[in-house]
């Protein structure tokens, strides 16, 4: 029998390729024994997304935390946070270059920091897009 929060899991990965489909995206998901949850395709592009739920979707700008059960941004291109009135907000890995991409529609409001997000968090992001 599956737990709780494998279902909830599944149900967030699948409100999430039921949104990429309807903006016309192929969706690919994966059977939970890869590094990312599913994969969204348009016009010759892959982009590899990580699904995580949070009581309200927080911070905006580029994801870049590591470990600790949470999603490592270097094993995604797109961060979609579902949060618990089931609102999907999409936010780009610090490592990934969405301009000129068909997930760009999905992550342009999301590209820069609120004020609410901590500044150790922004002095990261910006130390890997330096990096590479």
């Amino acid at each position: 029998m599956q737990g709780k929060n494998h279902i909830t899991g599944s149900l967030r990965e699948h409100l999430v390729a039921v949104d990429l489909l309807k903006r016309g995206f192929e969706v690919y998901i994966g059977s939970g024994h890869s590094s990312f949850d599913l994969v969204a395709c348009r016009d010759g592009h892959c982009t590899r997304m990580e699904v995580k739920g949070k009581p309200n979707a927080g911070l905006t700008g580029p994801s870049c935390s590591m470990g600790n059960g949470k999603a490592d941004y270097r094993k995604f291109d797109v961060l979609a946070v579902v949060d618990y009135s089931d609102q999907i907000h999409y936010r780009p890995s610090a490592l990934f270059k969405p301009e000129g991409t068909p997930v760009w529609e999905l992550v342009k409001d999301n590209m820069e920091y609120d004020n609410n997000t901590p500044h150790k968090i922004i002095a990261l992001a910006k130390q890997i897009q330096e990096a590479q």
